[in-house]
């Protein structure tokens, strides 16, 4: 039985720490730094580590998101990755676009997810005539 449309067991938030280490961050100590460029991908050469992102995550997703997903990874894909995973430990990755020396980069920053319950509750009774 699968957890939800993408991932047939919740993969180990191990493997999702290790896969981000290979881009410098740690998610347990999110205080340092939680935030990447895609200039951050190619400069820790993210590609050469698709094999082992590969095998990583290729336990985890359905047989047909594999073909989606795991198939022909490239940056977008990567970040696309990351999101799904970071949802699974309510966290959730912000995209924000930046500008330096008239140079446009998209900011990807990890954050917790807040619940916002502060809905009150109304006892009421609505009739239709």
């Amino acid at each position: 039985m699968a957890i939800n449309q993408l991932f047939k067991t919740k993969p180990l938030f191990e493997d999702i720490n290790n896969i981000f280490l290979l881009i410098s961050i740690d998610l347990n100590g999110l205080n340092k730094k939680n935030s990447f460029i895609l200039k951050d991908l190619k400069d820790h050469e993210i590609e050469k580590n698709y094999v082992l992102i590969n095998e990583i995550l290729d336990k985890y997703y359905l047989p047909c998101k594999k073909r989606i997903y795991l198939d022909n990874l490239n940056y977008k894909k990567i970040i696309t990755i990351l999101r799904q995973l970071v949802k699974l430990y309510n966290l959730k990755i912000q995209s924000i676009n930046k500008y330096n020396n008239g140079n446009k980069h998209i900011l990807y920053i990890i954050k917790p997810i807040i619940n916002n319950n502060n809905k009150k509750k109304i006892n009421c009774i609505i009739s239709f005539d």
